[in-house]
């Protein structure tokens, strides 16, 4: 079974980013690279505040809220 879960990323100009990742480290990478390749804010503005775990695709974890996915290939770039 591929886990995936659902964190939340905050960058240190206080900017959120939601995230489907297989874990903490992937998820602020996902939101780095994004803003690097966009060249978004300032570069100090960029680095990392927190990444907290709000979700997971485990049915079997209690801790965190159960979500479910769809199939998408969808980036935040592409419109509908």
């Amino acid at each position: 079974m591929n886990v995936e879960n659902l964190y939340l990323v905050t960058i240190k100009n206080m900017r959120c980013y939601y995230v489907v990742s297989p874990d903490p480290t992937t998820a602020y990478k996902t939101v780095r690279d994004f803003l690097d390749n966009g060249e978004w804010f300032f570069e100090k503005d960029r680095g990392y505040h927190d990444v907290k775990q709000v979700g997971t695709t485990n049915q079997f974890d209690d801790n965190y809220t159960l979500m479910f996915l769809t199939n998408s290939e969808r980036t935040p770039n592409e419109t509908r």
